[in-house]
């Protein structure tokens, strides 16, 4: 996926005559917008996971007190 993305990028190389044709490449765009969901996704996961392990530290801590 990323792959892809960089593939596109280095096609076009963002010159100012190109960037028309790449904002209306698809293949490009839905590889931008996969890449977007999957990173949204992965982030929502890391931050529950470690919102769930804060939880559960703090609960042990709690026992100290």
């Amino acid at each position: 996926m990323i792959i892809e993305i960089l593939l596109c990028c280095q096609y076009y190389q963002f010159s100012p005559q190109k960037l028309s044709e790449f904002k209306s490449d698809s293949t490009c765009q839905s590889a931008i917008m996969r890449a977007q969901r999957n990173l949204a996704v992965l982030i929502k996961r890391n931050y529950l996971v470690m919102k769930a392990s804060c939880r559960q530290r703090q609960n042990r801590f709690a026992g100290f007190i």
